[in-house]
C-alpha cells in the first residue's frame, strides 16, 4: 500500500490511499504521547475508523 499524508487547509491531517493490494483497515489515533487529545476525541476516531470505507 501507499499512503498520503497531508495537512488539511483548517490545519486538520488527513490521509489518502493511493495504492493498495489486499485487505486493509486504518486506525486512526492521536499519538500515545499526546498531551491534548481528549478520552471522548480518541473514541471519536476510534469509531470513525470502523465506518466502511474509512
Amino acid at each position: 500500500m501507499t499512503l498520503r499524508f497531508f495537512r488539511t487547509a483548517s490545519g486538520a491531517t488527513d490521509y489518502r490511499i493511493t495504492d493498495q493490494r489486499g485487505r486493509l483497515h486504518v486506525v486512526r489515533q492521536p499519538s500515545p504521547w499526546s498531551l491534548t487529545a481528549s478520552v471522548g476525541e480518541r473514541l471519536a476516531n476510534l469509531f470513525a475508523s470502523l465506518l466502511p470505507g474509512r
